[in-house]
């Protein structure tokens, strides 16, 4: 892989096999890296990758992260999909902030150099009718602190779901519904703090008039929630936006 000039360095697998049972499923094997210092890219194998896979943003200098994926789709005439994927990810010189960055701009994130995620996630989208559709999605993944004994690494929830559903009509209208759940997750290096898991509800309602016209209204945190993923700083409650767009 082309790294940048001042980079050590680094070379990993990249793969993709695909292999089709039925004309509705296939199977697909991924090896995947992410570098810190990546100048490369190869959009077929990414294409086909997993949802979670850390940023190279995630990573300090001379980080990487190696991905393992083995992935199952189903996608029948009905245009329903299902997908399941079977993941393992070694990590590097990991980035983890221990503080909110969004608030604590003048904390730094601790590196780890070892690191190891594995887990399974699936989901599932299908029509509900010709203008109602709805998803769910589920994430399980244990994390392992590789140079601390195996302790779970901060801020990585061991579960994390979505749920949703999205109308759309010929008159322009878009409506959507999505609720999220965050699994527990410890707060510290040395695993004695546990967050307790939380669930929230956000809201969407647009009408796009034309190809460059739309109005919009987004809620986020509908119920008015109090949580924090972050342990400390609070999340902000019900946020309402509304705004206009328009495409040149």
């Amino acid at each position: 892989l082309a790294v940048a000039s001042d980079a050590e360095p680094v070379l990993r697998p990249r793969l993709l096999l695909r292999h089709k049972p039925s004309a509705h499923s296939t199977v697909a094997l991924l090896a995947r890296p992410a570098l810190a210092d990546d100048v490369s890219r190869l959009a077929p194998v990414d294409a086909w990758a997993g949802r979670a896979l850390l940023s190279s943003l995630g990573l300090a200098a001379g980080g990487f992260s190696q991905s393992y994926e083995a992935q199952y789709q189903l996608q029948p005439a009905d245009g329903s999909l299902l997908r399941v994927t079977l993941f393992q990810r070694d990590l590097r010189n990991v980035l983890v902030d221990l503080e909110d960055p969004a608030w604590s701009v003048e904390a730094s994130p601790e590196v780890l150099a070892k690191v190891r995620l594995r887990g399974i996630e699936a989901e599932y989208e299908r029509w509900l009718t010709s203008r109602l559709s709805g998803g769910v999605y589920v994430r399980w993944a244990g994390s392992k602190n590789q140079d601390a004994g195996d302790a779970d690494v901060p801020y990585q929830p061991s579960l994390v779901a979505q749920a949703r559903l999205d109308y759309l009509d010929d008159a322009g209208w878009r409506v959507g519904l999505v609720w999220q759940h965050t699994g527990r997750r410890y707060a510290d290096l040395a695993n004695t703090t546990r967050l307790e898991s939380y669930n929230t509800l956000g809201l969407s309602v647009a009408r796009q008039f034309d190809l460059h016209t739309d109005v919009f209204v987004m809620v986020e945190n509908l119920l008015d929630e109090e949580y924090q993923f972050y342990r400390g700083y609070p999340e902000r409650g019900r946020q309402v936006t509304v705004g206009l767009r328009h495409r040149f």
